[in-house]
């Protein structure tokens, strides 16, 4: 019966061998000409769990509590070892094998101990005809429930643009208020911001780095009011003028990850932009047009507002005009009296001119277009005077307004107010306002006043 008995464990012990089951491991064991005692190879065991766990992590490898490193034993005698460990089961994206697992080399070190390097990845199937085995005796696992792998993982940092199929599944939310950033050359309008861990499908899936999360910023089409209305030429087309310093960039704690271009401007519109940020870190879009910087939170959409990124537009900044200014000049010698008018065409608050550039910290231009002329003779030609103009605001003192007379406008007179101005009086004297040709200079009648008003 003992014989028999003998029999059934040596059977059941080859069938394991054959089978490539976990074994147990002798007191003493050799590994690349190094004998190690149990206690030694427990050590190296345990490091070796930590490396590979750390490595599948690394390369986006979905294992389990049971995936771990095995010393392998080609023979049925166990006391030498192969020169490197299995380690697995492992799970890698785009494939469905869940018997793979990743080779672990066994080298010396200086001191001639035995360290576990870097497992090899991508894994391969587990070998055939290798016996496994562990000091504390563990199984290898079948692999059956592993959990989903992750797609391969972005560098930090990574900026791209994506399409709209790549974000299914991603929860995307619209920013607190318009989320419009318009500057005197450019102008970005966010639709949409929101984070993953993960996105796209199949073999475009991407995952984010370790530590980090994508942050996704959809554009919107720039609705018709995003125009800074200031001269009939766009900003740096001017004759000897250099064109105009733009720039964008998406900010993640210290961390500035400049925008895409095309011919030296930032790419504002079109495809979805997604970059890999550290996780909970405050994240910003910024745009600077001619050395002015506004930013809006991409965590919650809203616009910031401190001194150095306060917003440079109102959402309403111009109103059509289309009003006259009446008034006469009376001939001092003569006594002969001209009547004329002025067309105020339009108004606008604006936070840059191309000929004066910024208005002062604090304030916007308003820029009252003059375009035409006329007198009952016909025989005027206007010069005004450097104090002709001033407009009002509120409780201020009257400003003098300055004159730009540029392309198809008569004068395009210029005051810097309070942002939120919606109400202005434009008082004009008169004062030098037309030379008589071959004639003495002219008593003005009394100022004339026009109310302006440019809608919140």
């Amino acid at each position: 019966m003992a014989a028999l008995a003998a029999v059934l464990v040596t059977s059941a012990v080859t069938v394991a061998v054959a089978a490539g089951c976990a074994t147990s491991v002798p007191d003493k064991v050799t590994i690349t000409g190094h004998t190690l005692s149990r206690e030694q190879i427990a050590h190296l065991i345990q490091d070796a769990d930590s490396t590979f766990r750390r490595a599948a992590h690394a390369a986006g490898a979905a294992i389990n509590r049971s995936s771990r490193c095995f010393l392998t034993f080609a023979a049925a005698d166990h006391s030498e070892a192969g020169d490197a460990l299995l380690c697995g089961p492992v799970l890698m994206y785009g494939t469905a094998r869940n018997d793979l697992w990743a080779r672990m080399p066994v080298r010396v070190v200086g001191s001639g101990d035995l360290h576990p390097a870097a497992p090899d990845f991508p894994p391969r199937p587990r070998p055939a005809g290798l016996t496994l085995a562990r000091p504390d005796g563990a199984q290898p696992d079948d692999g059956a429930n592993l959990p989903a792998p992750r797609p391969p993982s972005d560098e930090p940092g990574d900026m791209k643009y994506i399409s709209a199929a790549d974000l299914t599944g991603i929860p995307m939310k619209a920013p607190t208020g318009d989320g419009l950033l318009l500057g005197p050359s450019i102008a970005a309008k966010v639709a949409a911001v929101g984070t993953a861990a993960a996105y796209g499908r199949g073999p475009d899936a991407h995952s984010a780095a370790a530590g980090e999360q994508f942050l996704f910023l959809q554009w919107a089409p720039t609705p018709a009011f995003a125009t800074v209305v200031s001269t009939d030429t766009p900003p740096g087309q001017l004759a000897n003028q250099p064109p105009p310093t733009v720039g964008g960039a998406v900010i993640a704690g210290a961390t500035r990850h400049p925008l895409p271009t095309v011919n030296g401007s930032p790419i504002l519109g079109g495809a979805t932009l997604v970059v890999s940020v550290p996780i909970n870190t405050p994240a910003y879009l910024e745009i600077n047009d001619q050395g002015c910087a506004q930013r809006l939170n991409l965590r919650t959409g809203e616009r910031v507002t401190e001194p150095e990124f306060t917003p440079i537009y109102r959402r309403r900044n111009h109103a059509i005009l289309g009003d006259q200014l009446t008034g006469a000049l009376t001939n001092v010698r003569s006594g002969n009296t001209i009547r004329f008018h002025l067309t105020a065409a339009q108004a606008a608050l604006t936070p840059f001119d191309r000929d004066r550039g910024y208005a002062p910290p604090g304030s916007t231009w308003l820029a009252i277009t003059i375009t035409d002329s006329s007198t009952d003779s016909g025989i005027g030609i206007p010069q005004f005077a450097p104090n002709a103009f001033t407009i009002t605001t509120g409780s201020q003192r009257g400003i003098v307004a300055q004159q730009v007379t540029v392309g198809t406008e008569l004068v395009r007179l210029l005051a810097p107010v309070p942002p939120t101005t919606t109400t202005a009086t434009l008082t004009c004297s008169w004062r030098g306002a037309i030379a008589f040709i071959g004639t003495s200079a002219a008593r003005p009648s009394h100022p004339a006043t026009l109310s302006v008003t440019i809608p919140a």
